[in-house]
C-alpha cells in the first residue's frame, strides 16, 4: 500500500471514526479482542454524530455503573465531551461532543 500524505491526517471525522469503528467490531467478532479503550470507543462514537443517552452509551462501553461514571467524570474534566438534557425527556441525559473538543478533532463543520 502506498502512503498517501492527505489519507492520514491529524483530523478525525465521522468517516474516519466510523471506520475505526467497523475495524474494531471485526477484532471483536473475528477474535473477540477489543482493541479500542471504552474511553475511545465512547468518543468514537459521539465524534460519529451518535448523541446517545447515558443508559446507552453504559451498555456500548460494556461498562458497570460505577465504571461509566468514573470514565464519564474524566473524558467531562477533559472537556471532550459534556451531559446535556434530551428535548423530549427530561429524564434521559445525552453525551455530545463539546465545542473544545470539536474544534480540535472535527474538521467537518456540519458536525460543530
Amino acid at each position: 500500500m502506498s502512503y498517501k500524505k492527505d489519507r492520514y491526517s491529524n483530523d478525525l471525522d465521522s468517516e474516519n471514526a466510523a471506520h475505526l469503528l467497523n475495524l474494531t467490531r471485526y477484532f471483536e467478532s473475528v477474535w473477540d479482542i477489543n482493541i479500542l479503550t471504552r474511553e475511545s470507543k465512547l468518543l468514537l462514537h459521539v465524534i460519529k454524530g451518535e448523541h446517545m443517552s447515558i443508559k446507552e452509551a453504559i451498555i456500548l462501553t460494556d461498562s458497570s455503573y460505577r465504571g461509566f461514571y468514573i470514565l464519564l467524570d474524566r473524558m467531562v474534566a477533559k472537556q471532550l465531551i459534556e451531559i446535556v438534557p434530551d428535548k423530549s425527556d427530561r429524564r434521559v441525559k445525552r453525551i455530545k461532543l463539546t465545542e473544545k473538543a470539536a474544534s480540535h478533532l472535527l474538521r467537518d463543520k456540519e458536525l460543530r
